[in-house]
């Protein structure tokens, strides 16, 4: 388990990215944190941020949530894939 001044530079290092760096390189760090802290809450308010910042603002809810729904799914699949990835290294 990584320790939580890690965790924190890491998400001073995200925060800074979000507001200096393209959108991709925050989803990817975000996709980074999201497998390697676990659980990452942070991701869902990336994503909102990332809607509000670089979103298009109006539209139905698929459009204007883009980033949000994305990082939401990938959050809630990072628990069965890092599960099932510990068990198969587990069996070897």
């Amino acid at each position: 388990m990584l320790s939580s001044s890690k965790r924190i530079l890491f998400d001073v290092g995200l925060g800074l990215s979000l507001l200096l760096l393209p959108w991709w390189v925050t989803c990817a760090l975000t996709l980074l944190g999201v497998f390697v802290f676990l659980p990452f809450f942070e991701a869902v308010c990336v994503g909102l941020l990332l809607d509000v910042l670089f979103g298009p603002g109006q539209g139905s809810l698929f459009e204007a949530y883009t980033f949000t729904i994305s990082i939401g799914i990938v959050f809630l699949l990072s628990f069965w894939i890092t599960e099932h990835l510990t068990l198969s290294n587990r069996m070897e």
